[in-house]
């Protein structure tokens, strides 16, 4: 069965386990933003975010509890989350991690958005290839009813 899973940070900024829901719930009111943000970053169109949760996140009771967590909003990673337990190093480390991916993802698409417009301008240059290469044969064809094919033909 599972224990209490409120945790709060203690003034080196290392969660412990608070067995208290009332303790815990002052904590978490009166701690500030600036207790649980680890790291906010703008990444243009992305903000990624690390936050300590307060809560264990885990599905079971094994394990270390999953206290931190770092999401993505906006962008090509939109609503790409990570969590872990450990310390604030450890989510330090974790925002890093997801940093990079997001650096990663904006350069990749960087990347596809130029084969796409080279893609297209091959098409494009291909299709006035090719109406240059109908025009050109149809000059070429014999008309049907030309005068000499109908004398061949009676």
């Amino acid at each position: 069965m599972k224990t209490s899973g409120h945790y709060i940070l203690n003034k080196d900024g290392e969660p412990q386990r608070c067995y208290d829901l009332l303790e815990w719930a002052v904590w978490y009111e009166h701690a500030g933003r600036r207790d649980r943000i680890v790291k906010q970053e703008t990444i243009w169109p992305s903000f990624i975010s690390t936050v300590f949760l307060g809560l264990d996140h885990r599905w079971t009771s094994r394990g270390s509890p999953i206290l931190w967590e770092t999401m993505v909003f906006g962008g090509p990673l939109d609503s790409e989350q990570c969590r872990c337990s450990g310390s604030r190093e450890q989510a330090m480390a974790m925002h890093i991690k997801l940093i990079k991916q997001v650096r990663l993802a904006r350069r990749s698409r960087k990347i596809i958005k130029w084969a796409f417009t080279a893609w297209f301008y091959w098409l494009k240059k291909r299709r006035d290839r090719r109406q240059v290469l109908r025009l050109i044969k149809k000059s070429k064809k014999v008309d049907p009813y030309s005068e000499s094919d109908v004398a061949e033909k009676f």
